[in-house]
């Protein structure tokens, strides 16, 4: 079930970004599910990355 986890999801968006656009030095983005399924009651949750092209690529 790790492809569904809004984290995995978010490095997943932000490496094909990277690797679809040359220009692109820097990616921030954060993914949101609305009423996740967890232990608590939650409206929301997230899960932010940024990721920087290295200086080799």
């Amino acid at each position: 079930q790790e492809g569904y986890l809004i984290e995995h999801i978010a490095e997943e968006l932000a490496q094909a970004i990277l690797a679809r656009w040359a220009s692109v030095e820097k990616v921030r983005l954060r993914v949101h599910k609305v009423h996740p399924p967890v232990g608590i009651l939650a409206e929301s949750a997230y899960a932010e990355v940024e990721m920087v092209r290295s200086a080799t690529e």
